[in-house]
């Protein structure tokens, strides 16, 4: 049974950049609940997946919308991924639908320990700790100054879903990947790769 660590917070606080400075200390598996779907996506739209990220706030030719009675409107391929998963894949499937599909990712994966850095949506998250059972799972919630959930459908998850910590990520990119990977190998024992100069927590 893998363990996995769930990261928790607003866009911009330094999830996704925690995870690339972890990769010299600790052995896992990044994964994302919106990875098959942004995999569609860029599929269906012909430009890679690492591309996505850049293309998402640009309107695209391909996604002019039917419905509008004018030629001048065209979708975002962030608007497609939110229509597929609000409009399409969860009132089809269930809220859960993303945790069930991270889930088999998860379960099958040859890795200890799976990092997962978009986590906002507590139905998901909720189906994953269900399967993988509480002492299997942390939820680490990053908090940043001048970052906030806005405008955004995600939220800070609920401290008893499963162990959890918040860390303020308010100085140096170092320093926030120290406390992350403190309280990783604290919760979970976990070998490190490389030995790190530890900032208290």
């Amino acid at each position: 049974m893998p363990k996995i660590v769930l990261l928790n917070g607003p866009p911009k606080c330094g999830k996704d950049t925690v995870v690339r400075e972890l990769v010299p200390y600790i052995k896992f598996q990044h994964l994302k609940f919106a990875m098959p779907i942004k995999r569609a996506v860029a599929g269906l739209l012909d430009i890679g997946e690492g591309a996505l990220e850049s293309y998402k706030d640009i309107q695209s030719t391909v996604l002019q919308r039917r419905d509008t009675g004018t030629k001048e409107y065209r979708d975002t391929p962030r608007q497609l991924l939110i229509a597929l998963s609000e409009e399409l894949l969860k009132p089809r499937y269930g809220d859960d639908f993303f945790g069930k599909v991270f889930w088999q990712h998860a379960k099958n994966s040859a890795s200890d320990l799976i990092i997962a850095s978009d986590c906002g949506f507590e139905s998901e998250v909720t189906r994953v700790v269900a399967n993988a059972g509480k002492n299997n799972c942390l939820l680490i919630r990053a908090h940043r100054v001048g970052t906030s959930f806005d405008g955004d459908s995600r939220s800070f998850l609920r401290d008893d879903i499963c162990t959890t910590w918040d860390v303020n990520n308010n100085s140096t990119i170092h320093e926030f990947t120290m406390k992350v990977l403190r309280i990783i190998t604290r919760e979970f024992a976990m070998p490190l790769l490389r030995e790190p100069d530890w900032i208290k927590v």
